[in-house]
């Protein structure tokens, strides 16, 4: 869905009436949430489906309370999003419920005071430092500086202490706003939802001074409020400018001119992994974006995780991984590249070689052993390069799909019907599909599955074939298939 891949009504339409024959009201609604924010008419998929989104509720209420409370449901989905029913064209319903209410009887306190009484003694002294000094901060409300940092390599137990100082908060009672910069970062969180979404932060991060979507008299910003502790994961892969723009949210919100309205909040991450991404920045571009670059920083306490627990069983691969992230390893000139020796580690510079090891002939013959394998590349044209040789190896005949591209009728100055084919077809970036799509049916195995060229069933983002290695766009094969731009 996020690609762009479903187009047509009937294709959403499928995926609700298939998962309506195994799926309750309660994960049907879950599925409907979730198509209907990649674009997906909420509006007629509801009047379509709204007897098994309300399921649930139709055997002990009435059908229009089952619509009710389903819509209800619904509803609380979208909110965290900063949605609502109206924005996605559903009925709206009367909801006597509130944020602020729904979060506090959200969490068990029971279930997080067990929790915490067993990660407690496993945690060490040095995480245990951290999670104490965050807490007196919380219950302090005088404290000056209520804003921390935690800082360390991957591994040293970041995110086992943002959860413990969660579990702790909601055993009392307390609300805790759990946020990260990406949403694969916001699952290792209970409640865990994007930074973005919770504080409708801007995407667009030139304009320091542009303002958040949250207004003072909001559900959300009552939330907010009332939050005891908010917790950030993942902060350094944000420019600066959004966590200003943050800062200066907070302090309209809860009309405190302390930093983050006095909330006592708490960054995390690794200044050693993803930094903020400037498109075609230079270094010192990236430097100037980065949260160290902010006029918060020194006003935030920084506390630090050294001790590395993931793989505290291998000292010399902990001490190897850390010293590359702080840039302690000589490099070794390559070409035009600087590489770092691998040391003990396993290396090859010839692209067979690493081939001939993940994909030797005995795992292309079966299915399920070529389904626990890959190889990464920090670049889509490394990969391209790496799908088109591992497919070459698979015997059978390459099935071409090309897309079919059309450009929708325009009303304006501009008539997009004199747009010829062969630049749609030409169209190639991240999130779009190429127009041709290579397969091969896989001839191990007992399913038959077949192996696209990114070594899946799924078509690849980014995928360059030349038209012309493949005789030409005006004699392709009768499969077709739909992209977005």
């Amino acid at each position: 869905m996020a690609r762009g891949l479903l187009d047509e009504l009937d294709e959403y339409g499928h995926a609700l009436e298939e998962a309506a024959t195994f799926k309750t009201g309660r994960a049907l609604r879950q599925l409907f949430f979730a198509v209907i924010m990649f674009g997906a008419p909420a509006a007629v998929l509801w009047e379509r489906f709204k007897g098994p989104l309300s399921e649930d509720y139709a055997g002990r209420l009435d059908e229009r309370a089952a619509y009710h409370h389903a819509l209800c449901d619904i509803d609380h989905m979208l909110r965290p999003h900063g949605r609502c029913l109206r924005d996605m064209g559903l009925p709206e319903v009367e909801d006597v419920t509130t944020e602020v209410g729904r979060e506090e009887v959200r969490w068990n306190p029971e279930d997080a005071a067990r929790a915490v009484e067993e990660w407690r003694p496993k945690l060490t002294e040095e995480q245990l430092s951290v999670v104490d000094a965050v807490i007196t901060a919380v219950r302090n409300v005088h404290m000056r500086d209520r804003v921390f940092f935690i800082d360390g390599p991957s591994g040293t137990g970041k995110t086992v202490v943002l959860n413990h100082l969660t579990a702790r908060m909601r055993a009392e009672g307390a609300i805790v706003l759990c946020t990260a910069s990406t949403g694969i970062a916001a699952l290792n969180h209970q409640g865990g939802i994007t930074a973005h979404s919770m504080f409708q932060l801007p995407l667009e991060t030139d304009d320091p001074n542009a303002p958040c979507g949250i207004t003072g008299g909001s559900q959300r910003a009552d939330l907010i409020r009332r939050a005891s502790l908010i917790i950030w994961d993942e902060a350094p892969m944000s420019h600066r400018n959004t966590i200003n723009i943050l800062d200066r949210s907070l302090r309209d919100i809860c009309q405190v001119e302390a930093a983050f309205g006095g909330k006592v909040v708490v960054l995390a991450g690794d200044f050693r992994q993803i930094p903020p991404i400037i498109p075609d920045g230079s270094k010192a571009d990236i430097i100037d974006a980065s949260l160290k670059s902010s006029v918060l920083w020194p006003i935030i306490i920084k506390k630090k995780l050294r001790s590395i627990l993931r793989s505290r069983d291998d000292r010399a691969y902990s001490k190897f991984v850390l010293a590359v992230g702080e840039d302690r390893v000589p490099t070794v000139a390559m070409g035009e590249y600087q590489t770092i020796p691998l040391g003990s580690i396993s290396f090859t510079t010839s692209l067979q070689e690493l081939i001939d090891f993940v994909y030797p002939a005995d795992v292309l013959s079966n299915q399920a052993l070529c389904c626990n394998r890959a190889i990464l590349s920090g670049t889509n044209h490394n990969i391209s390069e790496i799908n088109r040789f591992v497919l070459d190896m698979i015997p059978g005949e390459i099935v071409r799909l090309c897309s079919a591209d059309s450009t929708p009728p325009c009303a304006g100055a501009v008539d997009n019907t004199l747009i010829h084919t062969d630049v749609l077809n030409a169209i190639s970036h991240s999130g779009v599909p190429d127009h041709i799509l290579e397969l091969k049916a896989f001839e191990g195995g007992s399913e038959g599955k077949p192996v696209a060229r990114n070594g899946g069933d799924e078509p690849p983002l980014t995928q360059k074939v030349s038209v012309e290695k493949l005789g030409g766009w005006r004699n392709p094969p009768p499969q077709y298939r739909t992209r977005h731009p």
